[in-house]
């Protein structure tokens, strides 16, 4: 039961992570005129909690693909985050990797969904 608690924490903390960083900079840098660069503690957070939730599927996930595209989704995004300051490509490979998250927890929880199912018929 934790594991569908984990996709679905990582399938919300994903796509906060995204519509922050999609919408979060043009709203404080045109209506309350923040720099955004010094908000580097919500992309922690958001990294924390991506890492709970990836440990959390991986561990009960029974699809190797599954687990192997999860570490390689919180590694790139964790990278991603770290270099997006250098060069503006690494926002858009945090994109990529948030949405590879994304797919990759929905897919596991649609397989385990199917597993469950049959096992149960058997």
């Amino acid at each position: 039961m934790m594991r569908f608690y984990a996709d679905y924490a990582g399938i919300f903390s994903s796509f906060l992570c995204l519509l922050h960083c999609l919408v979060a900079p043009v709203l404080l840098s045109l209506w309350l005129k923040v720099d955004t660069e010094h908000l580097i503690w919500i992309d922690i957070v958001f990294f924390l909690v991506s890492f709970w939730a990836v440990r959390g599927a991986v561990r009960q996930a029974s699809f190797p693909i599954v687990k192997n595209l999860l570490w390689i989704g919180l590694s790139v995004l964790g990278v991603s985050l770290m270099l997006e300051h250098l060069l503006e490509v690494f926002e858009y490979v945090a994109l990529a990797a948030m949405l590879l998250l994304i797919g990759t927890h929905l897919f596991n929880l649609w397989y385990c969904r199917k597993c469950k199912h049959l096992t149960l018929n058997v």
